[in-house]
């Protein structure tokens, strides 16, 4: 499928990217700043023999950066409307990460508000990038 530059976007799916690039920015900012924080205690881990706490501390750090970059990378690209087999892979997986995040969240008894929460934006932006397929497809059927 070719992907022209003419592609109007979908308002939802404006939106919806400019959100996951805020919130991709937010996570990489928390992330680093987890990390710079956190090195006291994944430090702490290895000196104490917890290697569980320290490959904890460093597995949190690593997947709030590569999960902000994730939306970061999916917010810029739906924003512009180009590419969408590539926003739609992405969107699949942040549903993907959310969804897992929402599982072991409830597995250890630590469900809140924002778990659910978490899920509404990807949906919207998924929405968002089959309404610009759908709307792409119709263009080139006229």
């Amino acid at each position: 499928m070719t992907e022209t530059t003419e592609t109007k976007v979908p308002a939802l799916l404006k939106v919806a990217s400019i959100l996951l690039i805020i919130g991709g920015v937010l996570d990489i900012l928390i992330g680093l700043l987890v990390a710079f924080l956190g090195a006291a205690v994944i430090y702490a881990g290895v000196e104490t023999g917890d290697a569980v706490l320290a490959w904890m501390g460093t597995l949190i750090i690593a997947l709030s950066l590569i999960y902000g970059v994730l939306k970061l990378v999916a917010g810029i690209l739906g924003v512009s409307g180009k590419k969408l087999r590539v926003c739609l892979i992405l969107a699949i997986v942040i549903l993907a990460l959310c969804l897992i995040d929402l599982i072991m969240g409830a597995v250890q008894g630590m469900y809140t508000w924002y778990s659910i929460v978490s899920l509404i934006l990807p949906a919207f932006y998924l929405v968002g990038i089959l309404m610009a397929e759908k709307e792409r497809k119709g263009r080139q059927l006229q």
